[in-house]
This record gives C-alpha cells, structure tokens and sequence, in this order.
C-alpha cells in the first residue's frame, strides 16, 4: 500500500461513520496467516451493529481489479479457516477512488460471491482527507455474458482471403444487434487428406436475449430479421432457437464469399481441437474486449466449448444446493448431458434431491460424457479400438463427515444378442436412414435406451461409500422398471463392454459391415 493510500486507511480508520454509521473498528491492517504461508493483512477489519465482522479493504492504484476481488474472497476465507469465523457472520466492502475497470468485474463478482459484498467510491485529497464516500449501485439492466450454443463457421481454401473477410464478419455482426461477440482464426494443422477447406472463422457471441426484460425482448424482436415462428418451441431449445435469428441477421447483412458456411456450437469447436485445428482470437469486441484482463483468450476458448455447462454431450462443475440459483443451473445443464439415458437421470434426480433435503454443508463434483449415441460409440468400439465415445458418469459428493463416490459404466447383462447389425437398428429407429438422419439432427437420443435394451445393455453406477477409508462399502444402482435397485459390488449380473464384444462376433461383424457402408469413417 502507498503512502496516500495509507493514510486513507489511517484517516478512514478513525471516521468508520463515514463508511457505515454503527461500524466499530477492530483492527487497521489486521493479519492473517495459514499455515501454506498464503495471508496478508486485512486493511481494516470492523463490527457492525449486528455482530458482522467487515472487511474493508481499499484498492491500490496499482491493482488491476482480479487482484482487488481475489483479495476479498482471500481475506473472507482465511477468516473462516483460521479464526473459525462463520460465513454468514462476515461482510465485505470494497473502496476505491476510481471504479472505471472495477465496476463490471465487480458486479460480477457479487452475483457469486458468498458473502455480502457492497463497493463505494471514495474522494480524498492528498493528505488521505477522504470528503466523500459514494456508494456504486450496480446496474439492474447489466447482463452476464453467456456465450450461445448458436455459433458459425466460415470456411475457406485460401488463407489469405479467410484474412481479407474478417472485417466483413466483424460489419455484418454489428448491423445484426449485436455487440458482445468474438471471431476466432481456425487453421487445420492436421495430416486427414480429406479435410478441403483448411482455414476458416469462428463467430460466436454472446445473446442480447440472455436474462433480458421484457421491454428489451420487445424491442429485439421488432427487428427485420426476427421469425415469430421460432418463439413456439420446447422449453429445453427456446433460447438456442430464438438465438438463430441473430446469425439469420449476421446472413442476410454479410457481403463476404466464403468456399462454405457451417453451423458451430460447443461439441463441434471441441472436436475441432481434437482433430489438430488451431485456433486462436480475431477479434473480441463489446465486453469482451473489456474483460481481456480478466478472461485470457484460453478460458474465452473454453467457454466456447461449454465443458462447465450449456454442452449437449459433456458436463464438468462442482456445485452445492446450498447456493440456489447456481445449483438449479448446475441440474438444468446437467439434465441436458443426461438426456436419453433413462436410468443414469433417474438416479441423479434422486441423489440431488436426497442432497436438498440433507442438513450437511455438502458439494457436489461432477464429470459426465454422454454421446447417447449407442450405434456411434459401439461402432468406434467394435471397429477401431476406440473406447473414448462409450458414455461415462463419475460423481464425487463430500461433506466435512463423508465422502461418497458415485462411478457410472455401461454393462452388459449376459445375454447374447439374436439380431444382425440393421435388424437391430430398424427394431428402435425404424431403418438406418431413419437413424442417420436423427443422428445428423442431434435426435439420436429419442431412441437410444430402446437401442440397449434390444442388445441386454444397462447404465449403472457404483456407489463407493467413503473410497479409500477402511470401512468403504460399495454397491451397484441399478435401474429396473422405473426403480433403482441396489446389488451387492460381488455379483454376476454385470459384465464390461469388452466381453459382450468377444461373446457376439457375429453381431460385431455384421455392424462394422454395415455402418461401413454408410459411414466407413466410424469403423476404420
């Protein structure tokens, strides 16, 4: 801390009734330590008149704003770890004299933060005489960046005229009412033969519509470019869906020639990264550009492909129901990951729901991959080895008395399969081009439960009660007829992937036959 900056603390410290009337001060640069050497000291740590221990720290005029709030949630942890002080016992209270690169990131940061957190602005002259104390009254109408599942690509064979067509992206994107977007370079630095076009641009952007009021809903859609016929949809894509007109506008006011124009959206950047392309920020305008300092281009990249939430196929987030509004959100996207498997979100909604009713202070870590796409991932499987796209469920719930391990596999319940390859396919989806077709519209999901049944395969989950401990239990959940059911671990009901595999020949001959037909690529 300088010496003007000190003596505002110092001055602040004697008048605390300019802050707040009722604050009592404690202690001016109160220290904290833990045992990792990781403290510091608190600038001014008070009471207020209903027993709160207040934080107040003063932001350096050399401190970028992450560093600011990292130090409030710092000092308000080190509070409970170490002085055993409760978090609804403890506020926080940031000053500034200027709030010019604080205001955004703060607002931000009080929608998560867990304590209640108020900013004010502060004049002081130069002997740290502070005449004014103002507090910053976040704005109502400020909306969250959230990055849409609605993205595009535009492809090109010729570097440098992917390079010439930027600023007609950037043009066309600002006439469509849009102001927070970004344009990635996407480069193939791969060695498939069959990829054409090896350059391209990624546009993406953050929705008007997200968290907006109604008056500003109106006046959205009293643009040219708006379908009516989009608002009639299911709950589930209405916000997806709606968010098409905004990339119909970026269409229609675009001047740019492109070798080809594809959707994008979460699951298909992250293959694209798999697959060798390189990626890298065009351009970041509206907010975007604003938060550079406090999100790089990488965690920008990763909110693309939404690994914490918004993705149809992975989820990966620690939540607790103890914070509602996250919590909800932690189960929305959840849900969406789960969606047709059957016995996998039965037995989650369950787990969460005894969670909400426990008194534990408990977390909830979870990591989900789920393709629902049984005849895409066995095809991988059967034909090249690949075990990667077979759906996977891993579950961690803690409290300060118990860990429980939650560990989901497909199995196979011993029976062998009767049926060839397309018989199996057209008993659930009615033919393979009906199944193509689903597969190439995201709708696969509808029938793959149907699709495992016919072939005596079952998502189920090990609980692993406290793993590692010497009293861990385990036991299998398992659903049947719409109820979870719970084996011992030592059964012979259950058998791998692998063994089904080398138990039906036949059948796996007859899929790699005939999806390679069709899609060779996923078997070879």
């Amino acid at each position: 801390m300088n010496k003007l900056e000190s003596k505002i603390r110092d001055y602040l410290s004697d008048n605390l009734e300019l802050i707040e009337k009722g604050l009592m001060l404690i202690k001016k640069e109160f220290p904290l330590e833990n045992s990792h050497g990781a403290g510091g000291s608190i600038d001014i740590l008070a009471k207020d008149k209903l027993g709160h221990y207040v934080v107040i720290e003063i932001k350096r005029s050399d401190q970028v704003a992450r560093a600011a709030l990292h130090e409030l949630t710092k000092y308000t942890a080190l509070l409970r770890s170490t002085k055993g002080i409760r978090r609804e016992n403890i506020r926080t209270i940031l000053l500034s004299t200027t709030w010019h690169e604080l205001r955004v990131p703060f607002q931000e940061y009080c929608r998560v933060c867990e304590v209640p957190s108020e900013g004010f602005l502060i004049t002081a002259d130069s002997n740290g005489r502070v005449s004014n104390v103002e507090p910053i009254v976040p704005s109502i109408s400020s909306k969250p960046l959230c990055i849409s599942r609605q993205q595009s690509i535009f492809f090109f064979t010729d570097l440098k005229n992917r390079d010439l067509a930027l600023p007609g992206v950037i043009q066309a994107a600002q006439k469509s009412s849009l102001e927070d977007f970004i344009v990635f370079l996407v480069d193939y630095a791969g060695n498939n033969d069959r990829v054409i076009y090896r350059h391209g641009l990624y546009f993406g952007f953050s929705s008007p519509l997200n968290e907006a009021e109604p008056a500003q809903l109106a006046e959205i859609k009293k643009s040219e470019s708006w379908d009516d016929d989009l608002d009639d949809l299911d709950d589930l894509d209405d916000l997806d869906d709606l968010d098409e007109n905004f990339l119909c506008a970026l269409m229609d006011n675009i001047d740019v020639r492109s070798d080809s124009c594809e959707i994008g959206y979460p699951e298909k950047i992250a293959a694209m990264l798999e697959a060798g392309w390189l990626i890298s920020v065009a351009e970041r305008t509206g907010r975007y550009a604003e938060n550079r300092d406090l999100v790089s281009d990488e965690i920008l990249l990763n909110e693309f492909k939404k690994v914490e939430g918004g993705a149809n196929h992975y989820f990966v987030h620690t939540s607790s129901p103890k914070y509602k509004p996250s919590w909800d959100k932690f189960k929305e996207d959840a849900a969406r990951v789960l969606l047709g498997n059957a016995a996998w979100s039965l037995i989650f909604e369950k787990l969460l729901a005894d969670m909400e009713k426990s008194s534990e202070d408990l977390t909830a870590s979870v990591s989900i991959y789920n393709l629902a796409d049984i005849v895409y991932s066995l095809s991988n499987f059967m034909g090249k080895g690949e075990s990667g796209y077979m759906p996977r469920f891993n579950m961690i719930m803690s409290t300060s008395t118990e860990v429980v391990q939650y560990v989901g596999a497909m199995v196979w319940l011993g029976r062998n399969v009767n049926i060839d390859a397309e018989a199996w396919i057209d008993a659930s989806c009615d033919s393979t081009i009906s199944y193509f077709t689903r597969h190439h519209f995201g709708e696969q999901f509808e029938c793959d439960d149907q699709l495992c049944d016919h072939l005596n395969l079952a998502s189920v989950i090990l609980k692993i009660s406290n793993p590692g401990a010497i009293d861990e239990q385990r036991e299998w959940m398992h659903v049947v007829s719409g109820q979870i059911n719970y084996l011992p671990h030592e059964n012979n009901l259950f058998h791998g992937v692998l063994e089904f595999c080398n138990e039906n020949l036949e059948f796996k001959r007859s899929l790699i036959d005939h999806i390679g037909k069709t899609a060779p690529h996923w078997v070879q």
